[in-house]
């Protein structure tokens, strides 16, 4: 967390994320380094250049070969936690995992994906949906990946109703709500 503080507070002093003149040619002022963005097409990341003027983010997506902007103002981001039905744990055994989910899921796109997270937070919207079992969360988890979308799994440490290592959910996200829905789109509420 400290490092994260330091990073941040040294990018804010100018030590790293500053801006530096495009090359000749092109189409952008400057280019912000450090910057990137997501294609919304195929969710690939790519560079993000700032407009003449400060007109906002732009770039385009060497994948797809789509124009691409920065995660639009006001798009619906949330987080899905899929908990595993047949593990008849209790209810608070549940919001325990549910919550190990949750922070787990969120630190890793604080890290990986901050403008996902910094849309996220406001709200921080979620949705807790039901698997049946293993089989079903493994296959969340390979749609997650496939789709480009951060995914996370609980693992039970074994103290008190299940063994160890038992997996008991997995968390979705925070992504834009359309990968989420991609991903567990299909699933019932818990």
């Amino acid at each position: 967390m400290y490092s994260l503080l330091k990073k941040r507070r040294a990018r804010k002093a100018g030590g790293q994320g500053g801006e530096e003149p495009a090359g000749e040619g092109s189409a952008h002022d400057t280019v912000k380094q450090g910057r990137a963005g997501f294609c919304p097409k195929c969710y690939t990341d790519v560079e993000l250049a700032h407009g003449p003027g400060g007109e906002g983010d732009t770039g385009h997506c060497p994948k797809c070969d789509t124009d691409i902007a920065d995660l639009p103002r006001g798009t619906p981001v949330k987080q899905a936690i899929v908990v595993r039905t047949d593990l008849e744990m209790g209810k608070g055994k549940i919001a325990a995992q549910v919550g190990h989910a949750c922070v787990m899921g969120a630190m890793r796109v604080r890290e990986a994906r901050p403008e996902w997270f910094e849309a996220w937070r406001p709200s921080q919207a979620k949705v807790v949906l039901r698997a049946g079992g293993l089989e079903e969360i493994e296959g969340i988890r390979r749609a997650a990946a496939e789709a480009g979308a951060p995914w996370d799994m609980v693992s039970d440490a074994g103290l008190t109703q299940l063994e160890p290592g038992t997996v008991t959910c997995i968390a979705v996200g925070p992504a834009p709500d359309e990968l989420v829905d991609r991903v567990t789109g299909g699933l019932r509420l818990l």
